[in-house]
């Protein structure tokens, strides 16, 4: 990799990991050798952290994980409230910061804080500046601050944009209305760069695939593709690698869950489908993560018929996939928030498992070792990628040593060896030494006696006379090897007469190595009483166990002869002397400021032994501001002993504010006023970071109109004014725009002016109205999960919705679905008519966007309601004189309607529905009632209404047993009539 290369993925790197803190702090930069990268199994290899800037805590992958431990549970009931539908970051010094979502009490706007790895929770912020909300997104940016956008509330779907630069605890709305349309459930990524891109999700339309990005803190944004090559979706996840690529998994629209994987390369621009169909079923509302090593993890989340608690992790960007646990600890759930923590340990929180609402949080390591040097063994062949993660108080940083680690099977043993002596007298001792190849790693001694051994190199004594063969088998991980020896030792009866001849024999402690080689020589012989030993170099020695260096490469015969005074015996062995690799000693030099040469303050390495140093890049040469690797090539003096060498090592060129991160500029400002009357004086405040320089248009012309600080500026025409201002350092520009509406004067005879808006709501598939925002009293918004041939029921709750529930049997797999309630102040603008009977309230009930609530998706609707009793008594209304009427397009329709609870409050009804639309709720005796007089209404006495009611149910049995009677009939209704008349007057007189 040349130094530029090098020096573009290490700021990458910096920049990905948060390397320059909130505070202008330099965290760790993560950086480390082994003793060995390659060898055959099992490989023992040891790590050496060479990490800059102090690191506190130690993160490494060896690439042999299974990840398939347990997950720990850190809290079952947390200080913040259960909810789902939230979101959580973690910030450059490990905490993580969970923020809004959906519980018991619905939308949510607080913000809490954990410094011990999600066991306690602190809350910065009960009410936060953002509305209440969930199905939001947030990330946290280079600066560790924290950008939370879009989500869905009690007013619907937004596309706000906040700022937190104090770990959540404050909040700046930097968009008020962020050219993306107002949605839920979409998804964003941070990039290396810093920049926020944002993708799909649900908004009032339906569902989305555009992808938007923002360069200066989601203050503007700009279409990357108002359609991407994924198909429309809502509640996916997706995450971002450390090469700057955005993978995008799952989630769902109105008819289908999926389960595909896509990735861009370009910021979000183009995409590439990856997995039509992942290992992992389809589904929507899960969580991903990306791990230090660059490992994606999928969690929980639901598809067709029920919630997930299965984890599956894909090593190639998300190709291919991996299950690591089939049933996690925690309960099968959707909308949870999941995070990596510097340690690479994955925290999961909160969720919904079915009809609660939940508030644990559980744990789960990931990393191999957090020892600072540690070692480890590789047991299987494989080539592995290495990573280590470092951080401390200010951030964190990972180096990935692709095919770092090479290990392979060694070949089959082939089995050789020797014995000092193959015959003697009784009791013979012999020496036997293995010379097998391929390094076994376990050897079996058959010694034909019916003894054993298991050493590499034993000595046995044969106490029987006899010709005795030997066999030794040897084995290592590639397999195993017999060799045997047929009549190999021969054994007599001793001869007293004759004298014991010598018996030479010696070991060694290395038989191979580089040059300079020591040997210790351990003689074995037998019956010895004078030594002489021969190198093979030219050098001798008469000592009986001595020990001596070999200084030049080569292959040496070492021969042991020894005597008594009776004979000679000799022995051999063979010395392999290598070439040595050169030791090269260079330290990481200190930080440098940009415009200094490298000189040989830097370019100080040093070599164990004479030869050349070749720097790359050269002496005097001026680096970039960043990180940089410097390079050296040793070339030895003596090229027979010793072999070339190179290092390298790591320099920080520092900028002005002492930071190998070239800031930008990041643009804000802020006026005294936005609107007023001509002539209007406005003042500008520029609020920006980091700018050297400035340029302000205020009626964006192109023409610059001021390059002060805080200019102020008279508009005296009227207009609608766009204000630019640009900002800009050595490093580039940025710019932040402000409106300013400049008004006519109005005469003091004109009145009053009055305004209207109208107001959209919706979610899940997209729930939306046209009525009136100013006959809305108040606005009732829940969601379901419509899953085919289930019967969902939408609960409400909101004081002043009479509408306790709706319910009904969904046609197919739906996803989640949202139903509006729409208390009205009057008669709702979408019908034309005037229903019958005395008016509870008129209501508009919807499900779903403009078309979903129809025989071809629901059946067997039902709408729950409560009629206050206080209104019935002082309508003198009985609760069976309750209707409620639905508006088909046409007319007004009443719905049978049925008690099914009375309180001392309020009644419970319920009525079958065809579908949703607008409703109102009635009395309908009412309707009978109210023309009796034109003075008043009269109240009726329960005993009056029963004597009628039970003179029809008489009437109704006489006819169903005779036959009927016209006469009967007219005769007891008139007498019906008769009485009630008798009974209103009496009430009058009363």
């Amino acid at each position: 990799m040349s130094v530029s290369l090098f020096a573009v993925f290490v700021l990458f790197s910096i920049l990905f990991s948060g390397i320059v803190s909130a505070e202008g702090n330099i965290s760790p930069i993560a950086n480390f050798i082994s003793n060995v990268t390659s060898g055959t199994v099992p490989l023992s290899v040891s790590f050496t952290d060479q990490s800059l800037n102090s690191p506190t805590g130690w993160t490494w992958y060896f690439g042999d994980e299974s990840l398939t431990g347990m997950w720990t549970q850190l809290t079952s009931d947390t200080d913040w409230s259960a909810r789902y539908g939230h979101s959580s970051v973690v910030l450059p010094d490990g905490s993580i910061v969970i923020m809004g979502g959906f519980g018991d009490s619905g939308y949510t706007n607080d913000v809490w804080r954990s410094n011990d790895n999600g066991s306690t929770w602190t809350q910065v912020n009960s009410n936060a500046d953002w509305s209440a909300r969930y199905g939001h997104s947030s990330v946290v940016l280079p600066d560790g601050s924290i950008v939370i956008m879009g989500g869905f509330g009690d007013s619907g779907y937004i596309n706000d944009v906040w700022h937190s630069n104090d770990n959540g605890s404050t909040w700046t709305q930097v968009n008020s209305n962020a050219d993306w349309s107002a949605r839920y459930g979409h998804s964003s990524i941070v990039l290396p760069d810093g920049s926020i891109v944002l993708m799909g999700g649900s908004d009032d339309s339906g569902y989305t695939n555009d992808v938007w990005r923002s360069t200066d803190y989601g203050s503007t944004w700009t279409e990357l593709n108002s359609s991407a090559g994924w198909f429309a979706r809502s509640s996916h996840s997706s995450v971002v690698l450390s090469d700057g690529s955005i993978v995008l998994m799952g989630g769902y629209n109105d008819s289908d869950y999926t389960n595909d994987v896509w990735r861009s390369i370009d910021y979000g621009s183009t995409w590439t489908e990856l997995n039509s169909s992942a290992g992992w079923s389809a589904r929507g509302r899960h969580s991903s993560v990306v791990l230090p090593d660059g490992g994606i993890v999928l969690m929980g989340g639901s598809g067709y018929s029920e919630n997930m608690n299965d984890v599956w992790r894909s090593n190639d960007n998300g190709s291919t996939w991996t299950e690591l646990n089939s049933s996690a600890g925690w309960s099968a759930r959707i909308r949870h928030s999941s995070v990596v923590l510097p340690d690479g340990s994955i925290l999961l929180m909160g969720g919904l498992p079915n009809s609660s609402y939940i508030n644990d949080v559980w744990r789960f390591i990931t990393a191999s070792s957090s020892e600072q040097n540690p070692s480890h063994t590789y047991i299987q062949p494989g080539i592995y990628q290495v990573t280590l993660q470092a951080y401390n108080s200010k951030g964190y940083n990972s180096t990935i040593q692709a095919d770092y680690i090479t290990v392979t099977e060694p070949s089959v043993p082939v089995t050789n060896f020797t014995a000092n002596v193959m015959s003697g007298a009784v009791p013979l001792t012999v020496y036997f030494t293995d010379h097998s190849t391929n390094t076994p790693t376990s050897w079996a001694w058959n010694f034909g006696d019916g003894q054993t051994s298991t050493e590499q190199n034993p000595n046995h004594m044969y106490v029987a006379v006899g010709t005795y063969t030997v066999s030794l088998n040897a084995t290592n991980i590639g397999g195993s090897n017999t060799t045997t020896e047929d009549n190999l030792i021969t054994v007599t009866e001793p001869s007293a007469s004759v004298p014991f001849d010598p018996v030479s024999n010696f070991s060694v402690n290395v038989t191979s190595g580089s040059v300079p080689l020591s040997v210790s020589f351990t003689d074995l012989s037998q019956n010895a009483t004078v030594w002489s030993w021969d190198f093979g170099d030219g050098i001798n020695s008469t000592q009986q166990n001595p020990m001596h260096t070999f200084s030049i490469v080569g292959n040496y015969t070492v021969n042991l002869t020894i005597s008594n005074g009776n004979a000679t015996n000799s022995s051999l062995a063979i010395i392999t002397v290598t070439k040595s690799i050169p030791e090269i000693t260079w330290t990481n030099p200190a930080n440098i400021v940009y415009g200094t040469a490298l000189t040989p303050t830097q370019l100080n390495a040093l070599s164990s032994v004479p030869g050349t140093l070749v720097y790359n890049p050269l002496q005097g040469t001026i680096l970039d501001v960043g990180q940089h690797t410097l390079y050296v090539d040793f070339a030895p003096t003596d090229t027979a002993n010793y072999t070339t060498a190179s290092k390298n090592v790591i320099i920080n060129v520092l900028n002005a504010n002492n930071s190998i991160y070239n800031i930008l500029p990041v643009a804000d400002l802020s006026t005294n006023v936005t609107s007023g009357y001509v002539p209007l004086s406005v003042q500008f405040t520029d609020i920006s970071q980091n700018e050297i320089s400035r340029t302000w248009d205020f009626n964006n012309d192109g023409i610059i109109d001021s390059r002060d600080a805080n200019p102020v500026y008279t508009y005296t025409t009227t207009g609608t004014y766009i204000v630019n201002l640009t900002v800009s350092n050595a490093n580039g520009t940025a710019s932040k725009l402000a409106t300013i509406n400049a008004l006519q004067v109005r005469s003091s005879n004109n009145g009053g002016s009055s305004g209207g808006g109208s107001s959209t709501s919706g979610g899940g598939g997209g729930a939306g109205s046209a009525e009136d925002f100013e006959n809305v009293l108040l606005k009732d918004i829940t969601n379901a999960y419509l899953i085919m041939n289930v019967n969902a029921s939408y609960e409400f709750t909101k004081e002043g919705n009479p509408i306790q529930s709706i319910s009904f049997y969904s046609l197919k797999n739906s996803g989640e679905i949202t139903s509006t309630i729409e208390v009205l102040n009057n008669k709702s603008k979408l019908v034309n008519s005037t229903p019958e009977g005395s008016v509870y309230k008129y209501l508009n009930i919807w499900v779903g966007k403009f078309g979903f609530a129809t025989e071809a998706n629901i059946k067997d609707p039902k709408v729950k309601f409560k009629v206050d009793n206080s209104w019935m008594q002082g309508m003198g209304i009985s609760p069976e004189d309750i209707r409620l009427q639905r508006h088909n397009g046409t007319a007004w329709n009443v719905l049978p309607t049925v008690i099914v609870n009375k309180t001392t409050s309020y009644v419970v009804f319920e009525s079958q529905s065809p579908g949703f639309s607008p409703f109102v709720i009635t009395a309908e005796k009412a309707i009978i009632f109210s023309e009796i007089s034109n003075e008043e209404t009269p109240t009726i006495k329960e005993e009056n209404k029963n004597e009628i009611e039970n003179a029809v149910e008489h009437v109704n049995k006489e006819q169903a047993q005779t036959g009927g009677s016209s006469v009967w009939i007219v005769f007891l209704f008139m007498l019906s009539i008769g009485a009630f008349a008798v009974g209103y007057e009496y009430m009058k007189k009363q």
